[in-house]
C-alpha cells in the first residue's frame, strides 16, 4: 500500500526545485535574447571623403596550355612548338580535326593592346602584356550553350577562329571565333 502523502511531498519538492531553477536561469536567458535581438547603433557617417587602399593590378593567368621549353626567355617557346601543340591537341580548333583547318596567322611579336585592336575591343588584355596570337580558318564548329529554345545547345559554325597565349607561361588567355557563318539546332 502506497502512502499518498509521500507522493504529494515528492511532487511538492519537484515543483519547488523547478521554481528555483527557473528563477535563477530565466534572467540569464532573457538578457541573452535581448542582446541578440537589439539593433546596434549604425557606424557614424564620415565627414571626410573615404579612401581605400589601391588594389594591385594583376596579370591575367589563363588556363594551362603550352609548356614553356625555354623558361625565362621571351617567348618561352617557339612558333613551331606552338603550331605542333595546336595540331596535336584535341579541341584546339573546336570540334574539327586539324586537317580541316588552316593556321593563317601565328604572331608572337604582339601585345595585349594589339589583340584589342584585332578583335575590335578595347582593353581586352593589358597593353604591356606580350602574347602569341593564332588565327585559323576553315569550317570551325563549336557547341553553344543550352537555351529555352534549344535545351540541348546550339551547334555554331564559324569561318575564322583565334587563340591567344601568354608568351611567358604558355597559358591560353583567350579563345574564340570571328566571322559567324551559320547556326543550326
Amino acid at each position: 500500500m502506497r502512502k499518498p502523502w509521500l507522493r504529494d511531498a515528492g511532487l511538492f519538492a519537484l515543483v519547488i526545485g523547478l521554481g528555483v531553477f527557473l528563477a535563477v536561469e530565466a534572467p540569464r536567458y532573457s538578457a541573452l535574447a535581448a542582446s541578440l535581438t537589439s539593433n546596434p547603433a549604425p557606424p557614424p557617417i564620415p565627414k571626410e571623403p573615404v579612401t581605400y587602399p589601391e588594389i594591385p593590378v594583376q596579370q591575367p593567368v589563363g588556363a594551362p596550355a603550352m609548356h614553356p621549353t625555354h623558361p625565362g626567355q621571351s617567348p618561352s617557346y617557339t612558333k613551331d612548338e606552338l603550331r605542333q601543340y595546336l595540331l596535336n591537341t584535341p579541341g584546339a580548333f573546336g570540334t574539327n580535326k586539324p586537317s580541316a583547318v588552316k593556321i593563317t596567322r601565328l604572331d608572337c611579336d604582339t601585345n595585349g593592346g594589339d589583340i584589342g585592336a584585332i578583335l575590335g575591343r578595347v582593353n581586352v588584355l593589358p597593353s604591356s602584356m606580350l602574347v602569341c596570337y593564332v588565327e585559323f580558318q576553315g569550317t570551325i564548329n563549336y557547341y553553344g550553350l543550352p537555351s529555352q529554345h534549344s535545351p540541348r545547345g546550339t551547334f555554331l559554325t564559324f569561318n575564322t577562329g583565334f587563340r591567344v597565349f601568354d608568351i611567358k607561361t604558355g597559358n591560353l588567355l583567350l579563345a574564340g571565333a570571328l566571322d559567324h557563318a551559320s547556326g543550326s539546332q
